[in-house]
C-alpha cells in the first residue's frame, strides 16, 4: 500500500455482521495474528454469544483511492465491535444501558483495532476514520455510549488517539504474559530461575504420583463437560471482581470450539478417562492465547490431595506454555485472573485500561462513577520468575510487540 496515498487519500469504512464477511486481507494486517484478530475465535465468540450480545459489529478501512499492491486489497484497518445490553438496578438505575463496545465480547483481541499505517500520521488517520465511523454506528443503534476495554498500557498512540477524542480512562484488571523466545531464552522453562523450574518439577511429581497424566485428548470431552468445569472456575473468579455483566463462555462456544483444528486442548485426566481439569486455547500466529480453563474441584477434593487445584492449574499452564513454544510461539497471554499462580510459570503483568465515550448525560454519568472503582485485580504479584540475563530479550519482544510490562515486585517474605 502507498504510504502517501494513506496520508492524503480518502478512507472508507464498511460494515459487516459476522467475521466470516471480511475480506481475507483483513486477518493479514500487521499485528491482526498477535491481538488474536482471527476468523475461528471471532466466528466462535459470536455464534456462541451470551444474551448481553445483542449484536455483533465489524468494521474494515479502506484506502478507497490506493493502487493495489501485491495484496491485491484496499484494506488498511480493522476493528470490532458488539452492542451490549447492561442490566443492573443498583448502579444503572431501572433501565438498561445499551453501550457499543469496541472488542469482541470476551475481551480476547487485544488491541480490538489495528492499522496497516507504517506512520504515526497515517495509523492516526486510519484509526479516526473507525472511531467515527463507530461511534456513528453506535448512534444507529440507540446506544448511549462508547467503550474500548482491554487497552494495553504499551498502546500509548491508541490510548492518546481516544482520550484527545474525548474518551475517559480508567483502569482495568491486568493482563498476563509469557515471553516464549526459544532462540534467545531457551526451551521452556529453562528461562525461570532455579526455585520456579522446582516448583513446577514438583507439581508435576504430585500430580504423576496421583495417576494424573496431560496431554491432548485423541477423543475431546463433550462440549458439556468442557462448559460444566468452566463454569465452576468461573463462578470462583467472579467472586473476585465485579462486573456489571457476566462475561463467561457459553455452551455453545464449547460446541464450537471443541472440533475445530485451530483451538489446542491439554486435559488433566486419570489412566480411564476420569477428567480432572482442562486448558482451552489458540495459537495465532506467534501469539499463543489462553481462553479457558475448567477444573472438578468436587473430584479434586475427593482425592483427599491438599493443594490439588492449584498443583493442576499450574502444570496445565507449564504443559501449554511448552507445547505452544514447540509450535512456534513466541509469546503467550494468559488473561486476566489468578495472577500470582500464573506468574509461578513465568507470567509478566500488563496494565490496561477502558476507555469511555458517553453519548447521553446517563452515560456520563456512570462513566465518571466508573472511574472511582477500585480494580480488584490491579496489584502485581510478589513474583520475580526471571533472571536479570533474561530480562533483556524479553523487554525487547514486548517494546516490538507494543507491551508495557509493570515492573515485577520483590518476591514476599512468605
Amino acid at each position: 500500500m502507498d504510504e502517501n496515498s494513506m496520508n492524503s487519500g480518502a478512507i472508507t469504512v464498511a460494515w459487516h455482521t459476522h467475521p466470516a464477511e471480511l475480506p481475507a486481507a483483513a486477518w493479514e494486517l500487521p499485528g491482526a495474528h498477535a491481538a488474536c484478530l482471527s476468523l475461528p475465535l471471532l466466528a466462535a465468540l459470536q455464534d456462541g454469544a451470551l444474551d448481553f450480545v445483542q449484536s455483533c459489529h465489524y468494521a474494515t478501512a479502506h484506502a478507497a483511492d490506493a493502487e493495489e499492491q501485491d495484496t491485491g486489497s484496499s484494506v488498511v484497518g480493522l476493528l470490532v465491535a458488539f452492542l451490549l445490553e447492561a442490566t443492573d438496578e443498583q448502579v444503572l438505575g431501572r433501565e438498561p444501558l445499551r453501550i457499543f463496545v469496541l472488542s469482541d465480547a470476551m475481551g480476547m483481541c487485544r488491541p480490538p483495532l489495528i492499522t496497516a499505517g507504517r506512520c504515526a500520521a497515517a495509523r492516526e488517520r486510519i484509526t479516526l476514520a473507525l472511531i467515527e465511523s463507530a461511534i456513528a454506528r453506535a448512534r444507529g443503534e440507540h446506544a448511549e455510549g462508547v467503550h474500548v476495554y482491554w487497552i494495553g498500557e504499551g498502546a500509548t498512540e491508541l490510548r492518546a488517539l481516544l482520550e484527545r477524542r474525548g474518551f475517559l480512562s480508567m483502569p482495568e484488571d491486568l493482563c498476563a504474559h509469557v515471553p516464549l523466545l526459544a532462540g534467545e531464552l531457551g526451551t521452556y522453562p529453562a528461562a525461570l530461575r532455579g526455585n520456579y523450574r522446582s516448583v513446577i518439577k514438583r507439581k508435576r511429581h504430585q500430580l504423576t504420583k496421583l495417576g494424573l497424566t496431560l496431554g491432548s485428548p485423541a477423543a475431546r470431552p463433550e462440549p458439556a463437560t468442557l462448559d460444566l468445569l468452566y463454569q465452576k472456575v468461573a463462578a470462583r473468579k467472579e467472586e473476585e471482581r465485579w462486573e456489571i455483566v457476566e462475561s463467561r463462555f457459553s455452551r455453545r462456544f464449547f460446541e464450537r470450539v471443541s472440533a475445530h483444528p485451530a483451538f489446542r486442548l491439554i486435559t488433566c485426566v486419570r489412566p480411564d478417562g476420569e477428567l480432572f481439569g482442562y486448558l482451552l486455547g489458540m495459537q495465532s500466529g506467534d501469539t499463543f492465547v489462553s481462553l479457558a480453563v475448567g477444573l472438578d474441584y468436587e473430584r479434586l477434593v475427593a482425592t483427599g490431595e491438599t493443594g490439588l487445584a492449584a498443583a493442576i492449574f499450574q502444570v496445565l499452564h507449564a504443559e501449554t506454555l511448552a507445547r505452544a513454544q514447540a509450535e512456534g510461539a513466541r509469546w503467550a497471554v494468559l488473561g486476566i485472573s489468578a495472577l500470582a499462580g500464573k506468574a509461578r510459570v513465568g507470567a509478566l503483568c500488563e496494565r490496561n485500561f477502558g476507555l469511555g465515550l458517553g453519548l447521553t448525560e446517563r452515560a456520563w454519568g456512570v462513566l465518571r462513577r466508573a472511574q472511582e472503582y477500585r480494580v480488584a485485580g490491579d496489584v502485581l504479584p510478589a513474583c520475580r520468575p526471571y533472571a536479570e540475563e533474561a530480562l533483556g530479550p524479553i523487554s525487547a519482544e514486548s517494546a516490538r510487540r507494543g507491551i508495557h510490562l509493570a515492573e515485577t515486585l520483590e518476591e514476599s517474605a512468605t
